[in-house]
């Protein structure tokens, strides 16, 4: 390690961070896990704090850390509510559980084990750049120094700016694009008068109300629930619009903490590294497009990304290509048979989003009164088989012409969109075409325009 200070400095000890720290650490390499908050703040963020038990699982069985202790509600079903909350498409627990977590202990959770596997962490300082020399990253510039490292893991988040710092050559997506970015205001409640369904996680499309996203009401407990507005940024008074549903609801509550962040709404980075550098977890817009998922995702890559830096260091140093096969790593991943596909899967829903963002309340509302539970697993599914569902969905949509002209043509471009990413070039030599064709199919769905972005119109009411 001569000339250098450690062999992967990671940026940013949330999820993604501590789980690359963790893996990496593992793997006999010497890690140093940076943040701007101290230990006892890790873990804190504006969240849903859902996951499925299925990743609460994984996170044992992969990663060896038990998240058991963080868990405040388990066997949850869910249910995606009309505007109006009078309809429900109800997803039982038998079919896919649920669980609610504390997220500052989750977040202590993995740190301590991190830190056990031998990473060191650092915390109370601002990162501030990157260092480059040649065409590589070699380190990081803090308010309090420099650390050189080998490879970088950049788990920074969404909105630190840090990944449209890397100055060196190559592919590296640095812009999450315009129109293609969200913001989330959450609040951790007390509810005096009980929980109206503390057996499932709750989800309302009311697409004025949230400017094109959702509402949601999720359970910690008997009486304390973690409610949440997302949707396209805008200046609305979310906190308002929050407790206006929720009125509209029957439901009032008394606010414990809030917050609010912005997250990306769309694909995995069409190229995520570069010589010495690897963006993992929000950093690298690995967030579900239409549901702002992001936990588990934020494990995966996190993990991913250090054992392909164990890759690379076998054979050499970080180059592009020795980090190249992280892409296909995530897109491709497969666990038991029961998480297939997992990166493409997600990221193909973008193609979704305009459905979403331009449909009038009365089409959407429809969706939720024709669809069933299969119909929402075959969204995330990259089976064949899921075609099934959605045809059967299309044709109970018989009655309603404009909204199956808008729904089939996006459902046709998340298709393509998936097998695409899953054709993710196996070197950076092909990076290019592929691209160019990942654009196009994005355009035909109405994502992006001429640049990378394409700015949505408000929803109609």
């Amino acid at each position: 390690m001569t000339g250098f200070d450690c062999d992967v400095a990671v940026v940013g000890a949330g999820t993604a961070g501590c789980a690359a720290a963790l893996s990496a650490a593992r793997e006999g390499l010497r890690v140093v896990l940076l943040d701007r908050r101290s230990a006892d703040q890790v873990g804190t963020k504006a969240c849903g704090d859902a996951m499925e038990e299925n990743e609460i699982r994984w996170t044992l069985a992969v990663l060896g850390v038990d998240l058991s202790p963080a868990v405040l509600r388990g066997n949850l079903g869910a249910r995606i509510s009309t505007s109006d909350g009078r309809d429900h498409l109800v997803i039982p627990a038998r079919i896919t559980p649920r669980a609610m977590v504390d997220r500052p202990r989750m977040g202590r959770i993995l740190l301590d084990a991190a830190i056990a596997a031998g990473a060191e962490f650092r915390g109370n300082g601002r990162i501030v750049d990157w260092i480059a020399e040649g065409d590589s990253i070699v380190g990081v510039r803090t308010e309090g120094g420099v650390l050189r490292a080998r490879c970088c893991l950049d788990c920074s988040g969404a909105a630190s700016g840090l990944r449209q710092k890397v100055a060196v050559p190559g592919p590296l997506e640095r812009e999450v694009g315009e129109g293609r970015l969200a913001f989330a205001y959450r609040e951790l409640v007390r509810v005096p008068a009980g929980i109206p369904h503390p057996d499932e996680i709750a989800l309302s499309y009311d697409l004025a109300a949230s400017n094109g996203g959702y509402v949601w009401y999720f359970p910690n407990g008997p009486a304390e629930m973690n409610v949440g507005i997302g949707g396209a940024p805008s200046a609305r008074p979310w906190a308002k619009c929050l407790e206006e549903h929720g009125r509209s609801w029957g439901i009032s509550w008394e606010r414990r903490s809030a917050a609010g962040a912005f997250l990306p709404a769309r694909t995995f980075l069409s190229c995520a590294v570069a010589p010495g550098y690897i963006a993992c977890g929000d950093a690298a817009c690995c967030v579900g497009p239409l549901d702002g998922a992001g936990i588990h995702s934020s494990l995966l890559t996190g993990h991913l990304a250090a054992l392909q830096v164990v890759h690379a260091f076998s054979r050499g140093e970080a180059t592009l290509e020795n980090l190249w096969g992280y892409h296909r790593a995530y897109l491709r991943y497969r666990w038991n048979d029961s998480i297939v596909d997992h990166g493409a899967g997600i990221s193909a829903q973008e193609a979704l989003r305009p459905l979403l963002q331009d449909l009038r309340q009365e089409d959407f509302d429809a969706l939720v009164r024709m669809a069933d539970s299969r119909t929402v697993i075959a969204l995330y599914s990259t089976s064949w088989r899921s075609a099934g569902p959605l045809l059967r969905l299309v044709a109970r949509l018989s009655a309603h012409p404009r909204l199956v002209l808008r729904l089939v043509p996006a459902l046709w471009w998340m298709s393509r969109l998936r097998v695409h990413l899953l054709a993710y070039p196996q070197t950076p030599e092909g990076h290019a075409a592929w691209d160019r064709k990942l654009n196009r199919i994005l355009s035909k769905a109405g994502v992006i325009g001429g640049t990378r972005g394409l700015p949505r119109p408000p929803p109609v009411s």
